[in-house]
């Protein structure tokens, strides 16, 4: 008998029964993109593009420092994915998402198409819409948005089952140095070990 499969990348944090994703209905379940909130690629294709300006660039330079700057010039033209693949459940009836994978082919079509991503840019791309988006309402939180959470409300948020930890920051084993989430954490052991 065919079961559902969950992909979690290695940098996430399970802190809460997820068991309710798993009665959702069939089709790919996948964590919301960084931006799926704000802006979505299959609107309008001129929207939500990250501009390239020198007001920008200086700006990242002097507040984010030389490698946030060379950031900024390497996605200058590009769009945020409505997806992200740190947390995937699927069914047994959904399609194979790899199917007929070509890592040259889907290179070129995620380029073509300026989106920022590698899998989750082959997903949106060759299943547009073929998915129902996990986000804060239902307790999934990526760290950026989870430590501003905390830092205006000195708490965690109600329901909180799961944390991704996105790119090259902060990662799950080193939140015991970060100044503003390890003291709201220490007050939840039962939620995230620190």
């Amino acid at each position: 008998m065919a079961q559902n499969f969950v992909f979690l990348d290695i940098d996430v944090v399970l802190c809460g029964d997820v068991s309710d994703v798993f009665a959702r209905d069939d089709g790919l379940v996948i964590l919301e993109g960084p931006y799926c909130r704000r802006v979505s690629v299959f609107t309008d294709p001129k929207k939500h593009v990250v501009g390239r300006s020198v007001t920008g660039f200086v700006k990242t330079l002097m507040t984010r420092g030389p490698r946030a700057a060379s950031v900024y010039l390497k996605y200058a033209g590009s769009r945020w994915c409505m997806v992200n693949s740190s947390f995937m459940r699927i069914s047994p009836h959904d399609p194979d998402l790899w199917a007929g994978f070509d890592p040259v082919r889907a290179r070129a079509e995620i380029s073509a198409a300026h989106l920022i991503g590698t899998d989750q840019a082959w997903v949106q791309l060759a299943y547009p819409g073929q998915f129902d988006i996990l986000g804060h309402d239902d307790g999934f939180w990526r760290h950026p948005s989870l430590r501003s959470h905390i830092r205006r409300n000195k708490a965690l948020p109600d329901g909180l089952k799961f944390v991704a930890f996105p790119g090259d920051g902060q990662k799950p084993w080193l939140l015991r140095d970060d100044p503003y989430l390890a003291p709201v954490l220490a007050q939840y052991p039962e939620k995230v070990p620190v």
